[in-house]
């Protein structure tokens, strides 16, 4: 019996232990939320800040390492010429977002 409670003990408490890269394939498969704005399918849109009325594309963020994940919403911004020239947090900039529907 001590044995099985021994066993039942670490399997859950292994069970709890998941890498970051387990943690995001998770988010990912039911979500549709990845840690990049070019493979994420939810767009997003900010609210407050200096990215109000914003839209970008929902992603698990993990920086700075370390910390607890957090979902972002990332607003890209372009040159005259239509290039991409950064892209900035939400979150980041003290802002809140709220996820688009389909």
């Amino acid at each position: 019996m001590r044995i099985v409670l021994a066993a039942v003990l670490l399997l859950g408490t292994r069970a709890w232990a998941v890498s970051q890269d387990a943690f995001s394939t998770f988010v990912q498969k039911n979500t549709g939320i990845t840690g990049t704005p070019n493979t994420t399918r939810k767009a997003c849109i900010c609210h407050n800040g200096p990215l109000d009325h914003y839209a970008g594309w929902v992603v698990l963020d993990f920086n700075p390492p370390g910390q607890p994940a957090y979902f972002e919403c990332v607003v890209p911004q372009w040159a005259a010429d239509g290039q991409e020239t950064i892209e900035q947090g939400c979150v980041d900039k003290g802002g809140t977002f709220d996820v688009l529907g389909k």
